[in-house]
């Protein structure tokens, strides 16, 4: 922007640092006592009411650019942005058959039980702003990407997972992978991070059917699984990062209502768990135990 558009407060303040020769500036130059003159321009003797107000400017301008920073740092998200990040994404992994239908893992319902590696539990209390941070790392969006048989457009349905082992092991709901549309013929899992990165199910490990928990394995290398901790007590807080109703990453906390060695499901006419509005099995965080219920208010 040229110096003549300037406000008035910054070019009062801001002239006086470099030679000028516009005439549009004398009553600056005189302001600022620009009275000495010399081949190249102009030389600035300002005074010290000057000075101080351009080291206010100079502070002001520290200061917006501080708070322009932490605004800069903080994870703002679109859903309709993230949604088609992720189907254009999704789409490219389907032309090159780099996707797994749901039919065939489905299919491979394997035993209980899988051996893993797992993350040490860490003792160092983060605040609330920072556990999100930290969850999101280990936080996906794993669901079907299918092809809609209304308007026969790709959409991707998604629910919570997150990085539970090292080599791209993901935990989730098994209604994920088990749940079935009858009316649609195509569709295949992904998983995909906070930035919209899709990241291919290859497989599924593991799977209780009764807590309605699953393990998948992921084509992912890199990523940064969470801790598991067991002993849960009734009462202890616990966040969850989910994405209900198709909000993403949505956080909220609560406290473990009660420890329970089973689970009573509301089933629908397919046998598989009713999951009502504003209700979620999403992550908790640090995961408390094996089987819990856990529920949001309703929004």
């Amino acid at each position: 922007m040229p110096a003549s558009n300037w406000p008035n407060s910054m070019r009062a303040q801001f002239l006086c640092q470099r030679p000028c020769r516009d005439r549009e500036f004398k009553s600056l130059r005189e302001g600022c006592g620009l009275d000495n003159q010399s081949e190249s321009g102009l030389i600035a003797n300002c005074g010290h009411s000057t000075m101080r107000r351009f080291t206010a400017v100079l502070l002001g301008l520290t200061l917006v650019s501080a708070a322009a920073l932490a605004q800069s740092s903080r994870f703002v998200i679109d859903d309709d942005e993230y949604l088609e990040r992720i189907t254009n994404a999704s789409a490219r992994l389907l032309q090159g058959g780099r996707l797994k239908s749901v039919d065939w893992l489905r299919s491979q319902l394997p035993a209980k039980r899988h051996a893993m590696k797992l993350a040490p539990v860490s003792s160092v209390k983060l605040a609330a702003p920072d556990l999100y941070d930290r969850l999101r790392e280990s936080t996906l969006a794993v669901g079907s990407y299918y092809k809609c048989p209304d308007c026969g457009a790709w959409h991707f349905n998604s629910s919570a997972g997150f990085v539970a082992g090292e080599g791209g092991i993901v935990c989730t709901c098994w209604h994920v992978v088990a749940g079935e549309d009858s009316e649609v013929k195509e569709s295949y899992l992904i998983a995909a991070d906070s930035a919209g990165q899709v990241f291919p199910v290859q497989s599924v490990l593991a799977a209780d059917t009764e807590a309605d928990t699953c393990f998948l394995r992921i084509a992912a290398a890199g990523l940064k699984p969470l801790p598991l901790r067991a002993n849960v007590r009734p009462g202890e807080r616990v966040y969850c990062l989910s994405h209900p109703g198709g909000f993403h990453f949505m956080f909220s906390e609560g406290v473990v209502a009660r420890v329970t060695r089973g689970r009573l499901d509301v089933l629908d006419e397919h046998g598989q768990p009713k999951l009502e509005a504003g209700r979620s099995r999403s992550v908790l965080s640090p995961v408390r135990a094996a089987r819990r219920s856990w529920t949001k208010p309703r929004m």
